[in-house]
């Protein structure tokens, strides 16, 4: 197969953080970014738990 690149842009954000005293296991929890330039239909996301199950984030 030939052919040029889609000219996608992928980045990573990865922190690790502990888990404050007060989360309760399987609440909602929401987390507000604003990136410049972007548009919430080009982005996928997603959240990895300790025991490293993979979770699709909704993004809007």
């Amino acid at each position: 197969v030939d052919g040029h690149g889609s000219s996608r842009l992928r980045e990573s954000i990865i922190r690790e953080r502990r888990a404050v005293d007060m989360t309760h296991i399987g609440s909602q929890c929401e987390l507000s970014l604003k990136i410049p330039g972007t548009s919430a239909f080009d982005m996928s996301a997603y959240v990895t738990s300790p025991t490293g199950r993979l979770e699709n984030c909704e993004i809007v």
